[in-house]
């Protein structure tokens, strides 16, 4: 079910929808072009239900594709320039979520 027009999800649409789903799957949601973990929900409030989701240091990010990769390589890339960015990943000098995001900024390039 998708949020349309400003509308607010109401707990029981949300269960609802949830029902018929397979109760051992994980629940992921989707929000700026990444994929985050649920944390936690806290329905200790009067007026509404809190869904949080796990801190962005800590969140599970959309697979790089090959697309994006080939995008970020660019089309002067030379087979030098990958084994020295390998070189820099194995040796720490270049950290994978670095190397993440600036493959998946390139893509807005």
């Amino acid at each position: 079910m998708d949020i349309l027009g400003g509308l607010l999800m109401k707990v029981k649409d949300l269960i609802k929808e949830l029902k018929w789903c397979d109760q051992d799957l994980e629940i992921f949601v989707h929000f700026d072009n990444d994929i985050h973990e649920l944390h936690s929900i806290d329905a200790t409030f009067e007026d509404r239900v809190d869904i949080n989701l796990v801190e962005n240091e800590d969140r599970i990010s959309a697979p790089i594709t090959k697309e994006e990769v080939i995008n970020w390589l660019g089309s002067d890339w030379s087979f030098d320039n990958i084994v020295e960015t390998l070189q820099e990943l194995a040796n720490g000098d270049y950290q994978q979520k670095q190397l993440q995001e600036d493959i998946k900024s390139s893509q807005n390039d």
